[in-house]
């Protein structure tokens, strides 16, 4: 594999509001790449600078060490695909009518496009619904319609907005097989996304971005490797009375205790004492152990310790702000909900604290 795009210290300004800020990074030809970041860091602008919707205002974008092809809309067009969060069919159109039509827009000819329909209906697996109108299909094979529209003309390079948005986890997993499948016959895929726990698992290699700014990029195990020296402890247990089990341990001076789904996860840099610090927990409070994984922790923490490193003093002010302005809108068990969904864990039960 060799560089296929390629920035360098790019930026973009809308409305006096600079979004993009000195952004370097290399695409490889036929790679998984990942952007990755919160809501507001600057993806959905990055993926539409790709695509040629928005010109840059300073830096260097080029492909195949070609500055002049991005700027050629029909390049762009013949060879990039693109699927943006919202769905861009047309509801009253059945499946197969919705990728006859998009594949028109290509100028593909009747004998060759009906032949890349049942292709990519295939692909997406979507060949028993292609007489379904596309508003009566679910959510998640509005999705891959959406991929489907995507790839009608063949491109090189696909190009998706979080493509498992407000998806239910079945669908989400579906859509990453689908990705796989789709980089399997040689289709270069650049996505964003925030739900870094599946994207470990699929990108070859991953740009994590906030507040416009590219801070670090890497295979996911190389980020692991090079970011965090801590393990992660996994368990599971019945019947599960996670608060109490989590106040003991704390007590017990264990301090990264995360619930996640069914689960309880720590953080630590010394595995072995601490796991045995649990089980004896665990033990002590009747409780029985139904699962039990230490591993090398996933990008959630990586990412949650790399955006505190570089936006503490700025992230604090902003999370102040935050509180100040949702106090009267939430209950304070669901106010902390909230924030945790824009704030890393540390910054937030730091400042709530405080109060």
């Amino acid at each position: 594999m060799g560089a296929l795009i390629r920035l360098e210290h790019l930026s973009k300004t809308i409305n006096n509001n600079q979004i993009l800020k000195d952004v370097s990074f290399e695409v490889n030809n036929g790679e998984i790449f990942g952007i990755i970041g919160r809501n507001g860091a600057g993806k959905t602008t990055l993926l539409r600078v790709l695509i040629g919707f928005y010109h840059f205002d300073s830096g260097n974008y080029s492909i195949y060490n070609d500055n002049k092809l991005p700027k050629n809309r029909e390049f762009l067009k013949s060879n990039f695909g693109f699927a943006t969060q919202e769905n861009c069919f047309y509801n009253d159109l059945t499946v197969f009518e919705n990728l006859f039509y998009f594949g028109k827009l290509y100028y593909l000819k009747k004998n060759l496009l009906t032949q890349k329909i049942i292709e990519v209906l295939k692909l997406i697996e979507l060949e028993n619904k292609k007489d379904a109108l596309a508003k009566d299909l679910s959510g998640g094979m509005k999705r891959r319609l959406d991929l489907g529209c995507a790839l009608i003309h063949s491109p090189h390079v696909l190009i998706l907005d979080e493509p498992t948005a407000e998806l239910d986890p079945i669908s989400s997993r579906h859509m990453w097989r689908t990705l796989k499948r789709i980089n399997a016959i040689g289709t270069t895929i650049i996505l964003s996304s925030h739900f870094l726990n599946k994207v470990e698992h699929v990108c070859n290699r991953i740009a994590i971005i906030e507040e416009g700014t590219i801070i670090a990029t890497g295979t996911p195990k190389a980020m692991k490797d090079l970011y965090s020296k801590n393990e992660e402890i996994i368990i599971e247990t019945i019947p599960g009375n996670y608060e109490k089990i989590v106040s003991t341990m704390q007590k017990s001076g264990i301090k990264n205790i995360y619930k996640r789904d069914n689960n309880l996860v720590v953080y630590t840099p010394n595995a072995d004492s601490t796991l045995m610090l649990i089980l004896r927990i665990v033990g002590m409070l009747g409780e029985k152990l139904v699962e039990l994984e230490v591993n090398k922790p996933t990008l959630n923490e990586i990412f949650e310790t790399m955006i505190g490193k570089n936006n503490k003093i700025d992230g604090t002010k902003r999370l102040h702000a935050d509180i100040d302005n949702s106090i009267s809108k939430f209950k304070q068990s669901e106010l902390r909900t909230e924030l945790l969904k824009q704030y890393p864990k540390e910054l937030v039960d730091e400042a709530l604290e405080q109060r």
